[in-house]
């Protein structure tokens, strides 16, 4: 009689086995993988009832092999014992003697079919059964996963039936384009519930796309990830691509936008061809003004701690771009061009920064201002005005957290 010392947790066993069915004398690997103990450095025994009559097995291996030499419908079953003579309770796993797996067949995919953004593929295929003969398309089930890097995520499915209409996604974002790929998964289960999986890797049909600028080496924001000029990534046919030109200095010079070879506006939505395209952003050099700087009796232009307006709360939350229309206000006039202002962070819920810089161009690598958690900190910049007289702040906080910012002029040039 087996007993269980106090305070011992039982173990919890996983059975598995391969094949689960065909022509006798059938030789099957059953597996324990998947077992565990709840209690840190126990060890496991494995009993395996193979459910043909034959004696219990005990092993401390996780694999097991037994050779079935009748037909029939076997329920071998696992029980895991610990080192403290603990047992878990069983778990079963069904094996078909003498009943082969069905051989499911993907036409559509094909293995060399890559697929289009929004694009909507049917799904097609067949199955038989060495026993049971072609069987029908309510025996067939679909199911597709989304594969990016290391990780997926469930996109479709189960879905009896065959054909069965798949509309095609877009990568999770362009970083994406290079590591992600649908898995097409198809089972087909014969009429004594014995089933057989065929998987096939569908490809996105991918397109090289080049982002060049004139001059050479200015930037072009593309869906939130800014490609230097010249440079060429992968996008996939029909992804949608939102490109911006925004205003920049390179090497001292300031730039503005001026035309696309497209002919779309400054921002604008690129549909990816199927085939490799170059779009250009051209650009023309501003003059060098020459600025006077005019002081100001200091004064409060943003307080994030006080009610919702333009130039108060809520707090600047983690990831976020704030836009605050400065025109007109605290004795700046319309000619302004750039501020002097102090900026001070409160109430941070962790470490970050901020970036302040002139609305519709492109944002700074730079922070004005580095912080820590629950720390007030203050610091001097100059911030550049937009033609309308807006600042951009970006908050790079960690997690989900927020801060509060205050902003007070000290002068502006003109």
């Amino acid at each position: 009689m087996f007993y269980s010392e106090g305070g011992n947790n039982p173990p919890q066993a996983v059975a598995s086995a391969n094949p689960l069915g065909g022509p006798i004398p059938l030789a099957v690997t059953f597996s324990a993988a998947g077992s565990s103990d709840p209690d840190a450095g126990d060890t496991l025994t494995y009993f395996w009832n193979f459910g043909d009559g034959t004696p219990e097995v005990a092993t401390t291996s996780l694999t097991t092999p037994h050779t079935y030499t009748t037909a029939g419908v076997f329920t071998a079953s696992l029980r895991a014992r610990d080192n403290h003579f603990a047992f878990s309770t069983p778990d079963t796993v069904q094996i078909q003697a003498g009943n082969s797996p069905p051989l499911p067949i993907i036409t559509v995919p094909a293995t060399s079919d890559t697929f289009r953004v929004g694009q909507v593929v049917n799904l097609t295929g067949s199955a038989t059964d060495p026993e049971d003969g072609v069987l029908p398309s309510s025996r067939l089930s679909w199911t597709v996963i989304l594969h990016h890097n290391a990780h997926t995520h469930p996109f479709l499915g189960p879905v009896t039936g065959s054909p069965v209409a798949l509309t095609c996604p877009a990568p999770e974002d362009l970083a994406a384009t290079d590591t992600s790929y649908l898995e097409v998964r198809l089972t087909a289960t014969d009429l004594d519930n014995l089933s057989a999986t065929l998987v096939r890797n569908f490809q996105p049909l991918k397109v090289a796309i080049t982002m060049q600028t004139v001059p050479t080496g200015l930037v072009i924001p593309v869906n939130g990830f800014n490609q230097t000029g010249p440079s060429t990534f992968n996008s996939w046919a029909n992804y949608v691509l939102n490109v911006d030109a925004p205003n920049q200095g390179l090497s001292g010079t300031n730039y503005t936008w001026t035309s696309w070879s497209d002919g779309g506006a400054r921002a604008h939505a690129i549909t990816t061809p199927d085939t490799p395209a170059t779009y250009t952003a051209t650009f023309q050099a501003l003059p060098q003004l020459v600025l006077r700087y005019f002081p100001l009796t200091p004064c409060r232009l943003v307080d994030t701690r006080g009610p919702a307006a333009p130039r108060g709360g809520p707090a600047l939350s983690a990831g976020g771009i704030r836009h605050f229309d400065l025109d007109s206000v605290c004795g700046i006039p319309a000619s302004a061009r750039a501020l002097a202002v102090n900026v001070t962070v409160t109430q941070p819920s962790a470490a970050g920064h901020l970036r302040l810089w002139e609305q519709g161009s492109l944002m700074p690598a730079t922070s004005v201002i580095n912080f820590k958690a629950g720390q007030a900190r203050a610091n001097n910049a100059l911030v550049t005005l937009s033609s309308t007289g807006s600042v951009s702040v970006f908050c790079g906080i960690g997690g989900t957290g927020s801060s509060h910012m205050i902003l007070d002029v000290l002068g502006y040039w003109e």
